[in-house]
């Protein structure tokens, strides 16, 4: 859990230019400016201005603002927008404790800069990145991302943004308790926050120096510093700014002993941030403010909070901050000699603190249990497959003696010429189905592994939450493996739920290093036309394992889904390396993918009245792009 005396005033770069946020009786105003009549990316633009504005005053509006503005820059492809609202919706997941929603959005928005060439954006997507990762006390990694993002703006020569970086510098500096670097990167910031005039980073800066010298017990200049930085929130009418500078100032009061003050500023703080939805912070807090009322000896005030603080972990499920608040309910009913609750609540936090520690072993035994039902599941297919074969011989078989048969008589070789026809078209077909199974089994078992393999880094990483809400995934897409392998087609929703999932898991064993995107047309998602299953992920494969090996960029893949006349037009399109002559290992897989594709492709042309067509190559300027052209099956 993190310890909120301990939370740097960071400067978010995903609100550039600048931080100047609308004052709230100018939200309205630019509201209507988002509603005159434009093209969709212009007011996708502008629902991003107003959701980074609504940041300082209202979470939720900010997150409904981005909402709109994707939704707008998915339907008329409009990355540059897109690109921005991913990262500002990573400053929304961030500001309310979801980081790992935080970085797939913050990976989105890198991958697309990437893509567009745009050096500033990327600079700021590495910055907010490094801030994520202090807040999650990774200071190794938030030092080397904030320190490519600064030489980055220093290229560019930024002076605001180089403003901004300095200041989360200084963040990663005070956290790691290296005053001297701290102190020293601080007074840089303050020199480029005058220069470019900003006076939100001002505001930043001064309560960040406020906790260093009240780190030092130089209380005095930490005041001085403390109130400056509240003034400057209050010019600026920053709603967070005040309530964090005010937190700030609390525990100011709270080291000079005057409880009374630190008590009435955390209070306001605690109110701002449930109104704005910041339920991380309001956690935080209401730590602090249990123990200034356990200072102050106000324990029933004490125990009202600790209870709200129960409240609101159960609501958000937070296993660590419920445990936390069942300890302050245990030792507070110690005090004022309610001794029986106090056992309650020390049963209670003994089962909380062992469903922490004891998760990854939970986890440990469902990965065990899941590999040995695949395990099982890949027999049984093999067998199926088998006995499938033999059955197509003795068809094979039994033909060859109807036809001998017929040549004793006239009569039976007419009887036979029409029985035969209509016997072999039957057999055919089955054969064609026969063979059509045997690719899916083939493709079926290597991405299980994967799959399997993806689950068990994770777990050796010791993250047991998030491990378990992949279990879950691997569970749906073991389900679709199941349903699909004795199916011809299925829709085009439940390809797309199977994918969603499949890369949802490529994500985890690939540690967020690329972003994805299923693009679909809306008229294709009211028909939802039928499809070959699994046709698309032999190059997704092929694009995670091999196309992004190496790269020293963001991998980005996109998945499309269009209507061309009546066909279905399937396109993958990946930044990667591309599909290189001298990659010998790269060359063999796609070779391999195409080869399977082009043996899928040649059965579904046999059997159908439309064709298929299929097609892949590398851009000059790197990556691949795979097309399929599928005629509309209802």
């Amino acid at each position: 859990m993190r310890n909120f005396n301990l939370i740097i005033y960071f400067c978010i770069l995903g609100f550039q230019p600048l931080f100047g946020q609308f004052a709230p009786s100018e939200i309205d105003s630019l509201t209507e400016n988002v509603n005159i009549e434009n093209s969709p990316c212009e007011k996708a633009l502008k629902l991003n201005i107003l959701a980074r504005n609504y940041c300082f005053l209202d979470l939720h509006k900010a997150r409904e603002s981005v909402n709109q503005g994707l939704e707008l820059s998915r339907k008329n492809n409009c990355l540059a927008s897109k690109a921005l609202l991913f990262n500002t919706m990573s400053i929304i997941c961030d500001m309310q404790g979801n980081y790992s929603h935080a970085y797939i959005y913050s990976d989105s928005a890198l991958a697309i800069n990437y893509l567009l060439g745009d050096k500033h954006a990327a600079a700021s997507a590495l910055d907010n990145k490094g801030i994520f990762y202090t807040h999650q006390g990774d200071y190794t990694s938030a030092l080397k991302m904030q320190l490519k993002s600064l030489q980055l703006f220093e290229d560019l020569k930024d002076t605001a943004a180089i403003a901004i970086n300095l200041n989360n510098l200084f963040g990663v500096y005070y956290l790691s308790k290296d005053y001297e670097n701290a102190l020293r990167t601080g007074k840089k910031a303050i020199l480029y926050f005058e220069k470019s005039r900003n006076l939100d980073g001002l505001g930043r800066m001064n309560v960040n120096l406020s906790m260093v010298h009240r780190d030092n017990q130089n209380l005095d200049s930490a005041l001085f510093y403390a109130l400056k930085g509240l003034d400057y929130f209050n010019h600026l009418q920053s709603r967070e700014g005040v309530a964090d500078a005010s937190v700030n100032l609390a525990e100011v009061y709270l080291s000079s002993g005057n409880y009374k003050e630190a008590e009435k500023l955390i209070t306001f703080a605690a109110v701002e941030y449930e109104e704005m939805g910041a339920y991380s912070k309001k956690l935080d807090i209401n730590g602090s403010l249990i123990k200034i009322f356990e200072a102050e000896g106000k324990y029933f005030e004490a125990l009202k909070i600790a209870l709200e603080m129960l409240n609101l972990a159960n609501t958000s499920d937070q296993l660590q901050y419920r445990r936390d608040a069942l300890k302050h309910l245990m030792h507070l009913n110690q005090k004022t000699g309610n001794f029986q609750k106090a056992l309650q609540y020390a049963d209670a936090f003994i089962l909380a603190n062992d469903s922490v520690l004891n998760q990854q072993s939970l986890i440990e035994i469902n990965r065990i249990k899941e590999n040995d039902a695949t395990e099982r599941h890949i027999k049984d297919l093999n067998l199926v497959n088998q006995k499938n074969h033999i059955l197509s011989l003795q068809l094979e078989r039994r033909s060859w003696i109807i036809a001998a048969l017929a040549i004793f008589t006239i009569l039976l070789i007419i009887l036979s010429w029409f029985y035969m026809r209509q016997r072999r078209m039957l057999i055919e077909r089955k054969s064609l189905q026969l063979e059509q199974k045997l690719l899916h089994s083939q493709m079926n078992p290597h991405f299980i592994f994967n799959a399997l393999s993806a689950i068990q880094n994770f777990m050796y990483r010791n993250e047991p939450r998030e491990a378990a809400k992949f279990l879950s995934s691997f569970a749906k897409l073991i389900r679709a493996i199941l349903d699909n392998s004795n199916r011809e087609t299925i829709t085009l929703e439940e390809e797309n739920a199977w994918l969603e999932n499949y890369l949802k898991l490529q994500l985890l064993r690939f540690e967020n290093r690329f972003s994805y995107q299923i693009i679909c047309d809306p008229e294709l998602e009211k028909l939802n036309p039928r499809i070959p299953p699994m046709l698309t992920q032999p190059f997704i494969e092929n694009a995670l394992e091999h196309g992004f090996r190496d790269i020293s960029w963001e991998g980005l893949l996109i998945v499309e889904y269009t209507q061309k006349n009546e066909s279905l037009k399937v396109t993958i399109i990946d930044n990667g390396t591309g599909i290189k002559s001298e990659n010998r290992e790269q060359t063999d897989h796609a070779l391999h993918a195409t080869e399977i594709t082009h043996d899928r492709i040649k059965l579904l042309n046999r059997v159908s009245k439309h064709k298929f067509s299929f097609n892949i190559h590398s851009p000059q300027q790197g990556g691949t792009i795979v097309s399929f052209t599928i005629p509309l099956m209802h």
